[in-house]
């Protein structure tokens, strides 16, 4: 029978593990359209494996109509590459015609303003 770390299930499982949604960067969508700045309380040359909520839903989907797949695991759901916020930025800025900047805050800070 499958286990789910020291427990039993009677089930089949796999669980999708996901690093960093590229959505949670929409909770600042104010700050990039009238500052076009954004922030985090981590370095901007920090890289991380983004991944977006439909290639997570896309991989669910798969998951969920294999019906030969027997067992338990853990399934990393990763962007096809990392990238750091200050490429990011870069990025956006390219996109939208317009400077877009990533600040480095501090945890406190950001907890205030995002809260």
């Amino acid at each position: 029978m499958p286990k789910v770390g020291q427990h039993s299930v009677g089930a089949s499982v796999r669980a999708l593990r996901c690093p960093v949604f590229f959505e949670t960067l929409l909770y600042q969508i104010a700050s990039l359209r009238e500052e076009g700045t954004f922030s985090l309380p981590m370095d901007g040359n920090y890289k991380s494996p983004q991944i977006a909520v439909k290639d997570i839903a896309s991989k669910a989907v798969e998951f969920l109509t294999d019906e030969t797949w027997i067992g338990n695991e853990g399934f990393p759901v990763l962007g096809p590459e990392d990238l750091s916020y200050n490429e990011i930025a870069r990025q956006m800025s390219e996109l939208v015609g317009k400077s877009i900047r990533f600040l480095q805050v501090s945890e406190e800070d950001y907890i205030k303003v995002h809260n």
